[in-house]
């Protein structure tokens, strides 16, 4: 056996090489934390910012205005039809902004830094314009593509850190839905999910877990400054489960994967008004003229849902089964047309509010707990639009008791199991 020497100033050098690469990782690692604190806090701003701006205005367009009117009655048309109008000429002149939830992704996985340069303002001004007149869409698209992009160009101008562009960006998304949606579950969960598997480390985890601490403390300091305030539907009341819990929890699963059946086949047909985009201002004005008829029928069409369901549920029980089962249809429906026709923003709100109100609207036919059919059909419903238990899981925890927490897995993980063995079945029988 040989032995190989070795001179000790080798070892030397190796070990004092080694002890300045650990410092220089831990120096890169302080500048991310301290990165990932700001970014936090950038969210944070923006989003009470732009909250505060879009409130404003649809106070001012829905309020002010039509006191001074003496509150007429085709208010809802005037605005849709004035409204498409300047919709139509943003998205001509402007172009097609906000970009949706899923395109920002896209671009953060193949974009470049300089792409970003000018599109912050134009996600920023054609989303107030659309939330402040009504439309049933959301603001997380809006906010993600704002949020994401300045992020994107302000780390690439200071060049603060060595790390991709392309995890802040998805770093900046969890911020944002943390916020939203007052779930920090709901934004570890989609930065979890979204984020390269070769990637995920103790290194990464913790940043996401700073920029979301960062963000909710800062948030939740400003939040009382701006008047509308997020979805929030958790009730801290004792919860009990009925002894028919099981055949109840069975006859909303299937009601709610065929109310989702329904809206994909519905959803499909108006998904392609999308094809005449080369006349953007006609679009909008259909688009508006259909805010100013359902407007008409019912406040309840109106903007994207994360303020009006608290009305909703002091109402349900006065109102037909079949009313709210068209309007949670027709609520869930609209977000597509409207994205379709211009009118373009974000669709888990609506979503959210859409299958609530199909829950409650089926319970109310069946004489079944509003409860317990509330959460199911919201939660199959969202996992069959977002096949993803783990995302669904984080943005419901907080909206709903905990004591249905264990509820909500089962039935999402059960609509995961249930939809790969229907498509199984499908593709053997088409084979």
């Amino acid at each position: 056996m040989k032995w190989v020497s070795v001179d000790k100033r080798s070892l030397f050098l190796y070990a004092e090489f080694s002890l300045l690469r650990r410092f220089a990782d831990v120096k890169d690692y302080l500048k991310d934390l301290l990165y990932s604190v700001c970014l936090g806090a950038l969210a944070s701003l923006l989003i009470v910012g732009f909250t505060a701006i879009v409130a404003f205005l649809t106070n001012v367009i829905w309020t002010d205005f039509p006191q001074r009117l003496n509150q007429p009655a085709y208010w809802p048309l005037v605005i849709g039809l004035v409204g498409g109008l300047i919709v139509g000429s943003l998205q001509k002149w402007v172009g097609p902004y906000p970009f949706s939830m899923e395109k920002s992704l896209a671009l953060a996985k193949t974009g470049s830094p300089d792409s970003y340069k000018h599109r912050v303002w134009r996600n920023f001004l054609n989303a107030v314009v659309i939330l402040a007149l009504g439309a049933g869409v959301g603001p997380e698209a809006a906010l993600i593509s704002i949020v994401s992009e300045l992020v994107v160009w302000i780390s690439d101008r200071l060049k603060f850190t060595r790390t991709q562009f392309d995890f802040w960006e998805n770093n900046s998304f969890g911020a944002v839905l943390a916020l939203i949606f007052r779930s920090p579950f709901f934004g570890l969960s989609e930065q979890y999910t979204n984020e390269k598997k070769h990637r995920r480390s103790w290194h990464w985890d913790s940043i996401y877990v700073i920029t979301i601490a960062s963000a909710w403390f800062i948030f939740k300091s400003l939040h009382r400054f701006v008047s509308a305030p997020f979805l929030y539907i958790h009730s801290r009341a004792s919860i009990t489960y009925p002894k028919n819990t099981i055949r109840t929890v069975i006859i909303a699963l299937v009601l709610a994967i065929a109310a989702y059946w329904l809206y994909a086949g519905l959803n499909r047909l108006v998904g392609k008004l999308s094809r005449w985009q080369s006349q953007p201002i006609l679009l909008a004005v259909l688009g508006g003229l259909i805010l100013g008829l359902t407007g008409m029928w019912t406040h309840f069409l109106l903007f994207s849902g994360e303020t009006s369901i608290y009305a909703l549920l002091k109402v349900f029980s006065n109102l037909s089964g079949w009313t709210l089962l068209i309007w949670g249809l027709l609520k869930m429906l609209l977000a597509t047309f409207y994205n379709a026709t211009g009118w373009r923003g974000g669709k888990i709100f609506p979503n959210i509010w859409g299958s609530l109100c199909m829950g409650l609207g089926a319970a109310n036919l069946l004489g079944l707990s509003p409860r317990l059919l509330a959460t199911v059909f919201c939660t199959a419903i969202l996992t069959e639009i977002m096949p993803k238990p783990l995302v669904v899981c984080g943005l419901l925890v907080l909206l709903f008791p905990i004591q249905l927490l264990p509820l909500i897995i089962v039935v999402s993980v059960a609509t995961v199991w249930i939809q790969k063995g229907l498509n199984k079945g499908f593709k053997h029988l088409t084979a």
